[in-house]
């Protein structure tokens, strides 16, 4: 079985090396797999960046493709790799980040075990910063919390996953458009009904720095992504509290229901699409509306 690990890169002649050694240095520790595992690992180099693609080239392994395109582009970069992919699993991997030598081999059996076409794996974040949110994504195992939890942000770490090439291919893989192409493609696979189940391990090590795509992205463009996805009820209002709540109300066109302070009060009849930032209050209220259809989107 073949495992085909995506690499786009883009100015991380840095960083590279040490990434692609990490994917070409997988270990297989089953004493008898099930079946013989080989892995693929294609380098999508992007623009003017002469530097990396020399990076990459002084590796010197068969199982190394290198490939480039002219216009830099995640969406882009990801679809040309999957395009010449030739594995029934594909992987992502980061070009500045690094990973565990049994990642692969350990999600490959939680698929297995889980029947999952979707394995993320949880992070750790390095040198530091974005701890939070680290937190409360590695807090989202099942694929049941992860659904749940899918408006609040996106609940995996995207170049953690290794997807069923099948599943990829049902939803139409990565998209170029508006959007932020992680986020896009985990809301269009959970209403495709694909099967996600996180491994409770940290094996990716996620490196955070100040020019990452994702911290760039104006707060308008998130919210207008998620309400693109929604689907609600013509009962739906929103509840919340503070300017969040003016401001989704209006983005959705819908009602908006202010919540007290102590978050006690009842909620009106209908189907609320709740404002909340903090964790804690989100946590109060989804308890109280157990048994009542909702949804959380921030």
């Amino acid at each position: 079985m073949i495992i085909s690990v995506l690499m786009p890169a883009w100015q991380a002649a840095d960083t590279v090396e040490a990434a692609a050694r990490d994917i070409l240095e997988q270990r297989w520790t089953a004493a008898e797999p099930a079946v013989e595992l080989e892995v693929e690992l294609i380098v999508v180099t992007q623009g003017d960046d002469p530097d990396t693609v020399e990076a990459v080239q002084r590796i010197d392994d068969p199982r190394l493709r290198l490939l480039h395109q002219e216009e830099p582009g995640l969406a882009r970069a990801l679809e040309r790799g999957r395009a010449a992919a030739t594995g029934e699993w594909i992987a992502r991997m980061d070009a500045d980040d690094r990973c565990a030598p049994t990642r692969l081999e350990r999600q490959l059996a939680h698929a297995a075990r889980t029947g999952a076409e979707v394995v993320p794996c949880r992070v750790e974040p390095f040198p530091r910063g974005r701890e939070a949110f680290c937190a409360w994504q590695n807090s989202l195992v099942t694929h049941e919390e992860m659904e749940a939890e899918r408006f609040i942000e996106v609940p995996w770490f995207h170049a953690t996953a290794l997807f069923r090439a099948e599943a990829l291919q049902r939803v139409g893989g990565w998209r170029e458009g508006l959007h932020l192409e992680d986020y896009d493609l985990v809301l269009r696979l959970f209403e495709a009904g694909v099967r996600q189940e996180k491994l409770p391990e940290a094996l990716y090590r996620w490196r955070v720095h100040d020019a990452q795509a994702t911290a760039a992205w104006p707060i308008q463009r998130i919210r207008e992504q998620k309400a693109r996805a929604l689907r609600l009820p013509p009962d739906a209002y929103v509840a919340g509290r503070g300017r969040s709540l003016a401001e989704w109300a209006a983005r959705l066109s819908l009602p908006a229901f202010e919540l007290d302070a102590a978050l006690s009060a009842p909620l009106p009849p209908g189907y609320p699409v709740l404002v909340l930032g903090s964790p804690q209050a989100r946590a109060r209220l989804r308890q109280r509306l157990a048994d009542r259809p909702h949804r959380f989107i921030a």
